[in-house]
């Protein structure tokens, strides 16, 4: 019997639309945009200062440690699983180690991740809101430059994983959630435990419960396994426990309630302007939609009314509770709201099938996609293509007139000295292996490890020259910090820019002669 679609129900009236499964135009239209996007965002890819002094240092540096002899999370800090110097090492390995294959892979990464996206889509059998929200909000999903390879790597991981939960594959989604603790061991958890969950409610006894749960035993095994082989059982298990990130976050002053991460949403003079042209607006209201959408999906459930299509509301609540926990626990700095956008944007895409209300809020959230990209799009890489260039002296990368100028005036007073390189990461002592002498940490930031920075400061300590990076973003002073202050003990301020100081020894410090 036919009704007036007047007559259905939320839900029931969302159904035709969300019956018209995207085809296979939304996975081509998605891919182009993405390679497009990461195509516009090259020169802000290919920045001097993210690969020689920032995140983008950190996959060469762990290697180069490790090929010396230095133990991740024993001689070094590392925040992130294992697996993720385990492919850089394979990819660069084959390819070599240089700014542009960090880019070949960042391509690699999102192309995996859209294509986990479109699975996802065509498992929630998305309608034409929630199609248009994945086309118009990718911009914000495609985020190169990444600050690290854990960054582009683990979304990869979820993207298939909220997939094969939306076919009804719980168990493939576990296993893939396995394998991505070792990736970052942070959500993984989350999402895992709320498979667990799904999977312990719907499993008839224990032994279907035990055979659910086999696939995700036999990936984390099998990964563990691998990564034992490389790094040792040492790093591996100490890498599953992430406190080292805990204390970096205390540290730091992380958080989105009252941490650094407050410059976010509400950001000092911030107008209404604000909301509307970058993320934030569409990011803090598809928030509030998506939970919204949660508590419906948990009141149908109560109701046991949910249709055919009740799949989606688990991974609706799922996505919810994990981009709750993110909010809550893992919020980093201001810049840290992509992390886990995925789960947002994979949430609101499944509530679009939902019923009338979602669907029109998920329409509203599409136009609010839309114009919070002219930051992103139009300001960040305007100005990008317009306002720097590659550089020879600058191992070919991008870089202002002005930063080209201040370093060249750097190499030509240090060429030949051998100088120690103090800035987050050492990434410009492996672009310039003649230059600088070889990094002695990963990452120097407030809540590492002890034991690199008392490595970095006797390194400073018999140093006849020092640069210091004054570039990421602001000028982290570095050169003031206690530890490597009293490293600086006999050297003078031989020369000053805006973006770099060098430090010469004119008399001894602690035993060591000028």
């Amino acid at each position: 019997m036919t009704f007036p679609v007047t007559t259905l129900s939320p839900v029931a009236a969302s159904e035709a639309d969300a019956r018209r499964r995207p085809g296979r135009w939304l996975g081509v239209v998605l891919f182009v945009e993405a390679l497009a996007l990461a195509l516009l965002q090259y020169p802000a890819c290919m920045r001097f200062r993210w690969h020689a002094f920032m995140d983008q240092g950190i996959e060469p540096v762990f290697h180069d440690l490790t090929a010396r002899g230095y133990r991740p999370t024993i001689d070094f800090a590392y925040l992130y699983g294992m697996l993720v110097p385990l492919v850089a090492r394979l990819w660069y390995g084959a390819l070599g180690w240089r700014p542009a294959n960090v880019y070949g892979l960042s391509l690699v990464c999102i192309a995996l991740t859209v294509w986990g996206l479109v699975r996802f889509a065509r498992a929630a059998r998305v309608g034409a809101s929630g199609t248009a929200l994945l086309v118009l909000a990718l911009p914000h999903l495609v985020h190169p430059p990444f600050p690290s390879l854990v960054h582009a790597l683990e979304p990869v991981f979820f993207s298939h994983a909220l997939a094969e939960h939306a076919r009804g594959r719980r168990s493939g989604a576990l296993a893939l959630m396995a394998a991505c603790l070792f990736v970052k061991p942070s959500m993984a958890y989350i999402y895992g435990f709320l498979l667990i969950v799904t999977i312990a409610r719907r499993s008839r006894n224990v032994s279907s419960f035990v055979r659910a749960l086999a696939p995700a035993a036999v990936a984390g095994t099998a990964t563990a396994a691998v990564l034992i082989l490389v790094y040792g059982m040492t790093p591996v298990a100490r890498m599953l426990v992430p406190t080292t990130a805990s204390n970096l976050y205390q540290m730091n002053h992380f958080g989105f309630f009252h941490g650094s991460g407050r410059d976010f949403w509400r950001p000092a003079g911030a107008r209404p302007g604000y909301y509307l042209g970058t993320v934030a607006g569409f990011w803090l209201a598809g928030t509030f939609v998506l939970i919204a959408g949660a508590l419906a999906a948990l009141g149908r459930r109560l109701r046991a009314k949910a249709g055919d299509d009740s799949e989606m509301d688990e991974v609706i609540v799922c996505c919810t509770l994990m981009h709750v926990a993110f909010v809550t626990l893992f919020f980093g700095s201001s810049f840290s709201w992509f992390y886990y956008f995925l789960v947002l944007l994979a949430g609101l895409a499944g509530l679009s099938t939902r019923g009338r209300w979602a669907s029109r809020a998920v329409w509203a959230l599409a136009l609010l996609a839309l114009v919070g990209n002219k930051a992103a799009l139009l300001d960040t890489t305007v100005r990008d293509w317009t306002q720097t260039a590659p550089r020879t002296e600058m191992a070919g990368l991008w870089a202002t007139s002005e930063e080209h100028t201040e370093w060249v005036e750097v190499l030509a007073r240090v060429r030949g000295r051998r100088p120690v390189l103090l800035a987050h990461s050492d990434g410009a002592a492996l672009l310039f292996p003649d230059v600088f002498a070889p990094p002695a940490a990963l990452f120097v930031i407030r809540g590492f490890s002890p034991a690199e920075f008392a490595r970095k400061a006797g390194q400073i300590e018999k140093a006849l020259v020092v640069v210091v990076a004054a570039i990421p973003p602001g000028d982290p002073k570095l050169d003031a910090w206690p530890e490597f202050a009293r490293a600086l003990d006999g050297c003078v301020l031989d020369w000053r820019g805006k973006y770099f100081r060098v430090y010469r020894r004119v008399a001894a410090a602690k035993g060591h002669v000028p």
